[in-house]
């Protein structure tokens, strides 16, 4: 299994290629999924099935999508399009679910990967 990832996104016609070293092996698990969030919702809980302490989340949004990590007071990450938490050099963070809103008027896609 490969321990790095390849992230590669075109905004405004400019490239953001950046190849990252994440050390994720061995990953004991890995979960994904993908969500339909509704205009103007707000923190929107997203599980992250059997996953508790994941080492990587990786969430593939859209205009006006950002999630938190912790509901309510969290600080809101942009995820258009797309975001990655990443706490490697532990046993990952401690987080069953994140919290996705859409500050936009229609209803947005989402996909996401979490590792542990």
């Amino acid at each position: 299994m490969a321990n790095s990832i390849q992230l590669k996104a075109t905004i405004a016609d400019v490239i953001l290629d950046k190849l990252m070293d994440l050390t994720l092996t061995p990953v004991t698990e890995k979960v994904y999924g993908s969500s339909i969030v509704d205009a103007a919702a707000t923190d929107v809980a997203i599980s992250l099935g059997s996953i508790t302490n994941p080492k990587l989340l990786i969430v593939i949004g859209a205009p006006g999508i950002s999630i938190k990590l912790v509901t309510g007071t969290g600080t809101a990450i942009n995820a258009n399009p797309f975001t990655v938490v990443c706490k490697c050099d532990t046993e990952g963070f401690a987080q069953a679910s994140f919290f996705v809103s859409n500050s936009g008027s229609q209803p947005q896609n989402i996909s996401w990967l979490a590792a542990e």
